[in-house]
């Protein structure tokens, strides 16, 4: 039997070594992520009114709205006061005053190209849903994979939005390792993490991290560690348990055989 205990023995250093392993990678990516969330950016309060970048360009199916200022023909602010979508062919529909292309254009760009088609001064659009452009779910797994889940900006979504959309958080989460990953749209600047103080937005109403998901935004749900060490030590001790559940079987099939030819030939 000293080859089983030599299989064994290798197995629970296999174990170990994969325990310690782990306790490193997770330090060092607490301590990255931390180092992180310490220092978040400044000014970037939580809001739920619609907020549109001002180089976010407008693509198909964007939902727009016309707003009117005071004294316009009222005919037109009847025929155009509704809301209105982007079409395929980068067009907003205006009835039988025609199209206006907006497409590739920014919300200043596209308001000025409407006066200019419309003759008319202090016409406002607004972008309502931001369905051309998309913010991101993704949960951690716990060694499983990740799953990622995109759904279209309409403008005024916050993390609890998001979050609500999957029915909340996965079993496996982690309540204190959550964040908005997102990006700037100008090369040099630096991207931002945005910590999530998920206990403080459910459990207690407080909404400084309840960020609003802008285009593009990642929010991250991390595993309980926890998790992600035992699905390590589950894949690295099956092999070993199946090659010891194996040599086991075959060792108890070879002492029956044994045992049954030794009372054969017994007197």
């Amino acid at each position: 039997m000293n080859w089983f205990k030599s299989v064994v023995g290798l197995g629970v250093l296999a174990a170990l070594a994969v325990l310690g392993w782990q306790a490193r990678e997770t330090r060092r990516e607490v301590t990255a992520l931390a180092a992180r969330l310490d220092a978040p950016p400044a000014a970037l309060p939580p809001s739920v009114a619609p907020r549109v970048p001002g180089d976010y360009l407008l693509e198909a199916p964007d939902v727009v709205e016309l707003r009117f200022p005071i004294g316009a023909d009222q005919d037109v602010v009847k025929l155009l006061g509704g809301q209105m979508a982007v079409r395929p062919d980068g067009t907003i529909f205006l009835g039988p005053l025609g199209s206006v292309t907006v497409a590739a254009a920014t919300v200043g760009q596209a308001e000025e190209r409407v006066r200019r088609h419309l003759g008319m001064d202090g016409v406002k659009l607004r972008v309502t849903q931001f369905n051309s452009k998309r913010y991101y779910v993704i949960t951690d797994g716990g060694g499983y994979g990740e799953q990622v889940y995109p759904f279209p900006v309409t403008g005024s979504e916050t993390v609890l939005d998001a979050l609500a959309n999957i029915n909340g958080l996965p079993s496996v989460a982690s309540k204190r390792n959550i964040w908005v990953a997102r990006r700037s749209p100008h090369a040099d600047h630096p991207w931002q993490i945005l910590p999530v103080d998920w206990i403080g937005i459910t459990q207690h109403g407080i909404t400084t991290t309840n960020y609003q998901i802008m285009p593009g935004d990642r929010i991250y749900v991390k595993a309980q560690r926890i998790i992600t060490i035992d699905t390590a030590l589950a894949r690295l001790l099956s092999p070993v348990e199946r090659m010891l559940g194996v040599t086991l079987l075959g060792a108890n099939v070879n002492n029956q055989i044994k045992g049954n030819v030794g009372g054969n030939n017994a007197p």
